[in-house]
């Protein structure tokens, strides 16, 4: 229901209807699924709610309890909505969700990796080089799924993280992005 209501625009909202629903779902949040709380997280976010001090702590707390379960989509909207609700978790927080990034990597598709890294660019945590590197490989290999916007919000955002792009520096040769062959993306600098 908040997720829908988030869609709205933001004049058919009320306040009072957004506290009354952060309300009950601070009161269930240990029934709720990764993606529940990162839906919640997003919606609430999106519909301009900064989270109390309690809430997100118990919204933290709940979810790193559950991150062992969370995929690649709860990790991206959970890092794009707490961005977006000015929460800042902790160094600890962040270094378990970033271990579980790194085990879904894998999985991710192109949308979920933008949204992902640029939640972690607003965040304003230090991301691991080998991290930021491994992203890439993904990125890479979601290259013929990705539209053009997902693709340079990645980079974009891999570049604001600190990943160094090009054979110069301290990245490897092996960091560095290839295109598949038939591939119809391209990524343009600008």
């Amino acid at each position: 229901l908040l997720a829908a209501a988030a869609r709205l625009p933001l004049v058919r909202v009320s306040r009072p209807w957004c506290v009354a629903a952060m309300t009950r779902a601070h009161h269930a949040m240990h029934l709720l699924s990764p993606d529940a709380m990162a839906t919640l997280t997003w919606a609430l976010a999106r519909l301009g709610v900064k989270f109390r001090a309690d809430f997100q702590a118990k919204l933290l707390q709940e979810f790193k309890a559950q991150m062992h379960s969370a995929g690649p989509r709860a990790l991206a909207v959970m890092a794009h909505g707490l961005a977006g609700a000015g929460a800042r978790p902790d160094g600890l927080w962040v270094g378990v969700y970033l271990d579980r990034v790194q085990r879904e990597l894998p999985r991710f598709s192109g949308r979920d990796l933008a949204m992902c890294l640029l939640g972690l660019v607003q965040l304003r945590h230090a991301v691991p080089p080998q991290l930021m590197a491994a992203a890439l490989l993904r990125l890479t290999s979601t290259l013929p799924q990705c539209s053009s916007h997902e693709a340079s919000l990645a980079v974009w955002a891999l570049g604001k993280l600190g990943h160094t792009f090009g054979s110069g520096g301290s990245s490897s040769s092996s960091s560095q992005p290839t295109l598949a062959a038939g591939s119809n993306s391209a990524i343009s600098s600008g």
